[in-house]
Order: C-alpha cells, then structure tokens, then sequence
C-alpha cells in the first residue's frame, strides 16, 4: 500500500545519498578527509547511525519480507529502475554501499565508532541464506571474475551444518 511505497521512496532516496557519499568518499580519501579531520568524523557518524537503522530493518535475505515484496501491486514511481527493485534488493544495495563506502576510507580512517557497521557485515557474511534467495546469481553478479569460490564449511563444527548445503551448492553453481 501507500506505507510501503512510501517506506521504498524513503529508502531509495538513503540508498541515493549513500552513493553520493561513496563516491565523495572515494574522491576525496586522500585529500579532503586527511586535511580536514571534521569531515572524517562526520562521516564516521553518519555511517554509524545509518548502519544503527538498516540492522533495526529486516534483513534483505528474509523469506518472509521477499514473499510480501513479490505479493505487493506494482505502483507507478518516480524513480523507476530497469528491473523489478523491491525492498529486499533496495536493503540490499544499501548494504553494499555502506561496504563500499568503508572499504573506500583509508585505513588509518577506522574508527572504533565503526563496531556496528562491522557486526552488521558479521552478520551478513555468516548468515544462511533462504531456499528462495538466489544466492548463485548474487555471487556471481557481485565476485569479480579471477576470484575464486572458497568453500568455509567446517561439516565438523554444529555452526556451519545448516549452511553447509547451500554454501557447496553455490560453489558447484558458480
């Protein structure tokens, strides 16, 4: 309804700030960020809240916020993308660009401020993923191609026996 639409314009106009501040941060790395320290710090924070919020939404790979995202009525927008971008792959993409973004910083930039950011990718990295996510196609649109798949199941430790099926099932995908 109007509630999600309006959820989908909100986050779509953070994701849109979130590239803006990528692509200052890449830019400006050497420069701006390293010769005034208060645009670092201002970045830390702004980062940190944004991390705060999107762990307090639900998580991209959610079965259940997929399912609602397939069942809802298209809706005309005024920001329209040239493939179906529901909430799932919005999160999604905002996840990416604040690693991006991160990744971007130099790393006498860290921040102790960045633990959430950090717990967040812990979590995103370690998560199983659903039966309905196509883990395959996500990994093989976001790994660059000489990178290879390594497979981090331990079949001896009772952690990675639930994802143990997927993880080898995307390695033999790719």
């Amino acid at each position: 309804g109007d509630g999600a639409a309006a959820c989908r314009d909100e986050l779509l106009s953070l994701l849109f700030a979130l590239r803006s501040l990528h692509a200052f941060t890449w830019h400006s790395r050497r420069t701006l960020l390293t010769s005034l320290p208060h645009l670092h710090k201002i970045l830390v924070v702004f980062l940190t809240n944004i991390s705060q919020l999107v762990v307090a939404l639900p998580h991209p790979t959610s079965p259940s916020l997929r399912a609602k995202s397939r069942s809802e009525p298209p809706r005309t927008a005024l920001i329209t993308f040239a493939n179906h971008c529901g909430l799932p792959e919005i999160l999604l993409m905002i996840r990416s660009v604040m690693y991006q973004t991160f990744a971007a910083m130099l790393p006498a930039q860290y921040s102790s401020r960045f633990v959430p950011l950090l717990n967040m990718l812990a979590d995103d990295v370690t998560r199983g993923a659903s039966g309905d996510f196509p883990v395959a196609e996500f990994l093989a649109h976001f790994m660059h191609a000489e990178d290879a798949v390594i497979d981090l199941v331990d079949p001896f430790s009772e952690v990675s026996k639930d994802a143990a099926t997927t993880i080898r099932q995307v390695t033999a995908r790719l």
